[in-house]
């Protein structure tokens, strides 16, 4: 029987409730409600955080060795210590190919993959104007064979992955398709923008001008409105600046559910040239995203802190082996990705992998998050503990998932969930040991 195929879609910065099928009837995603349909969607995926502020970074680090970041010696390298996710299928006999971002070092791509085109070794950059490199069979990937590329990022990388697809081979392939959409600079094609009205975009009841508390560093970076001359016709760009008003993040929000609209086009091409080929029954098809993103959330934009639009990402998995139309509450992360792909196609993965297959195991009773040296946070099936500290300022909050998912009510000081907060803390400090987590943060929280 012959094993199946693995496409791996990694999206960058998209937020976990930006899916028509489970739940938001604002954004039009007919092609990953198509995944929902053919397989499981599990609702309660996270990231365990970062150790830099580039969070995408050791996101992909983790997804890439099945490992928390605490004990992964170098996010930006990581395949000089660790067999890697499609090392780990190469070796066992796969046509491994990627093309997109890869925010971890050439040194896992050439490990990993024996095809590769179009590929951003970069945190981000102009979606219309993107400096790529192809297949570099000495692995070294140098900066100056990098060439610009004059069409947009989603459909490039979708490009390559189909002519990858239309190249003949005996053995299964394990195509990974890093996209570099919904990150900023916000910007889509005009047919898209046009299905948004900024006015008619959900706005979130956590949009503030500011923290509740001051908490710096930030993280954001601050760039002023700018529009971009050099795009073709049919492409805007916009920035954002610091602090952001209602109705700029308008504009910015319907730009983002415009490239996610436009990046689920790109993915239905995929879907359509693996169903023609007869291809499409015998692939895992895995779509996530690194991270999160703020979006003018609790005052913030970017995605350094523990804040669920933060840390929860979207995760759908279909295929042979995967029950479909199934939603699953399962408190997840995305290292376990690896393990679980590897269960689903009979390939054994490293003792240097941590996660827990998705398919055996059972859902953890707490998931742990941190965010260099000023964040840590816990959560339980339903409540969630976050623990801030820098320089003179340590906030502890405490909420409440089930009734207030967006995180606005702070329950630390309700003398009726003094109990619950105790235990919470109590896992927080239980799931640091477990983690190896050593950070300077605990000096600072005590």
């Amino acid at each position: 029987m012959k094993r199946p195929n693995v496409l791996f879609l990694l999206a960058d910065d998209q937020q976990f409730d930006t899916i028509r099928a489970l739940g938001n009837p604002a954004i039009s995603t007919p092609n990953l409600d198509r995944l929902v349909a053919r397989g499981t969607a599990f609702r309660n995926a996270y990231i365990v955080g970062g150790n830099i502020p580039a969070v995408c970074c050791p996101s992909r680090a983790m997804i890439h060795t099945g490992r928390p970041f605490f004990r992964i010696a170098d996010v930006r390298d990581i395949g000089a210590t660790l067999e890697t996710m499609p090392e780990t299928f190469r070796r066992a006999g796969y046509r491994t190919f990627a093309t997109g971002k890869q925010h971890n070092g050439p040194t896992a791509v050439a490990r990993g993959f024996d095809e590769a085109e179009a590929l951003l070794f970069a945190g981000m950059g102009h979606h219309m104007r993107l400096e790529v490199q192809d297949f570099d069979p000495t692995g070294q990937y140098a900066p100056q064979r990098r060439q610009e590329r004059r069409q947009y990022s989603s459909e490039m990388f979708t490009d390559a992955a189909l002519r990858f697809l239309d190249r003949p081979g005996e053995s299964p392939f394990f195509l990974y398709c890093a996209y570099t959409v919904p990150h900023d600079p916000m910007m889509a094609p005009a047919a898209y923008r046009a299905l948004y009205d900024p006015q008619r975009v959900p706005f979130p009841a956590s949009f503030g001008p500011q923290h509740p508390f001051d908490f710096s560093p930030k993280g954001d970076r601050v760039r002023p409105f700018q529009s971009c001359d050099e795009c073709t016709s049919d492409a805007v760009v916009r920035f954002h600046h610091w602090p952001i008003e209602e109705g700029d993040l308008r504009e910015l929000r319907a730009l983002y559910y415009a490239m996610i609209t436009h990046l689920d086009a790109q993915i239905g091409r995929l879907l359509d040239r693996l169903e023609q080929s007869g291809e499409l029954d015998q692939t895992i098809i895995v779509f996530t995203a690194d991270n999160g993103i703020a979006m003018g959330q609790h005052g913030c934009y970017h995605k350094q802190t523990c804040y669920d639009h933060d840390v929860h990402v979207p995760l759908l998995i279909s295929g042979p082996g995967i029950p479909a139309g199934q939603e699953r509450d399962d408190l997840v992360y995305l290292h376990d990705l690896y393990p679980t792909l590897g269960e689903l196609a009979g390939v054994k993965p490293p003792p240097t992998v941590e996660g827990h297959s998705l398919l055996t195991s059972p859902s953890r009773e707490a998931l742990y998050h941190a965010y260099m040296e000023t964040w840590r946070g816990v959560r339980d099936e339903r409540f969630k503990l976050l623990a801030y500290a820098y320089e003179t300022t340590r906030r502890t909050e405490l909420f409440d998932l089930r009734h207030d998912p967006q995180e606005l009510h702070d329950l630390a000081g309700d003398p009726g969930h003094a109990a619950t907060l105790a235990r919470l803390r109590a896992e927080m400090l239980r799931q640091r040991d477990a983690f190896g987590d050593t950070g300077a943060f605990w000096q600072h929280y005590g």
